[in-house]
This record gives C-alpha cells, sequence and structure tokens, in this order.
C-alpha cells in the first residue's frame, strides 16, 4: 500500500469514527462551556507568556507569528515535546504536548488510541482527518491523531 493510499484510508477510518453519532459512543466531553480551562503541563490560559517561558525547562526555541502590534510569540522546548504560544497582552493562548509523560487531559494522554478518545469524550464539534476538536465556550481541547491512529498531540486553547 502506497503512501498516498494508507492516508486516504486513514482519513476515511476517521471520518467514519468521527462521523458516528454522539449516541452511538458512550463518552461525553467532561467540560461545557463556562468551565475553567484544565491546566495542561503545568500552564494556564491567559497565564502571563513570560512567566510561562521562564518555567519551560532546558533549551527554549523561540519563534515569532505575526508583526506588531499583534505578534505573538512561541516557546517550545528543544525537542518540541512542550510549547506555548501567547502574546505579550493576551498571554498564554495554546499549550501543546507531544509527549505521553507530560501531561493528561480529561484522561488522556498522547500515545492514547483516537478511537478510544472519541468513546471517552464522544464526537468532538469540530474534525478533519487529522485533528479533533472539542469546544466548551472561549476555549477548546484538540486532539492530533497520526496515521496510525494514535494522539501525537494534545492541545488546550483559546477559541479565536
Amino acid at each position: 500500500m502506497t503512501t498516498l493510499e494508507r492516508r486516504i484510508a486513514l482519513a476515511f477510518a476517521v471520518g467514519f469514527a468521527l462521523s458516528q453519532s454522539a449516541a452511538a459512543q458512550a463518552g461525553h466531553f467532561p467540560w461545557r462551556a463556562g468551565d475553567k480551562p484544565p491546566r495542561l503541563a503545568g500552564f494556564w490560559l491567559g497565564e502571563r507568556l513570560d512567566s510561562a517561558r521562564t518555567a519551560i525547562k532546558g533549551a527554549i526555541v523561540a519563534d515569532t507569528l505575526g508583526r506588531v502590534p499583534s505578534v505573538a510569540y512561541s516557546y517550545s522546548t528543544a525537542d518540541h515535546s512542550l510549547s506555548v504560544l501567547g502574546t505579550p497582552a493576551g498571554g498564554v493562548a495554546i499549550i501543546t504536548v507531544r509527549q505521553r509523560d507530560l501531561a493528561a487531559v480529561g484522561g488522556v494522554r498522547v500515545g492514547d488510541r483516537c478511537a478510544e478518545v472519541l468513546k471517552r469524550w464522544g464526537k468532538p464539534q469540530k474534525s478533519d482527518a487529522v485533528v479533533a476538536m472539542w469546544i466548551a465556550g472561549k476555549w477548546l481541547v484538540s486532539a492530533h491523531c497520526d496515521k496510525q491512529g494514535i494522539v501525537s498531540g494534545l492541545s488546550v486553547g483559546n477559541v479565536a
């Protein structure tokens, strides 16, 4: 099977799984609009960006996004297993983990099977063949699924 055929098969399988009715999936997302977002890897949404940067241990890869006056900053560990993105004015806007032992969100960790996440949390409000998003008002949790159907990244972020 070629890489393209595998991607098409994965897109079909994930799309099919995500299209199943919420009633057919036993789980439900553990947060609702108005709930406080969970802490992820020791960080909170809205936390001061400079304090988040200093809390990241070890070497940091820094990047800027956008232009003044709305420039955003991204700070990641050298291996990119943890990333924090935000603005000086708004604080931390997105927290992403890509390593299992860094954090769990509502019982879900990097390395879990994407199908198990759907059973636990039910159908996401938004999704494509790779990323599923569960929205709780002004913030969301996203799970990135790799070609093998395994969670390769988890994020908590503000809804734009």
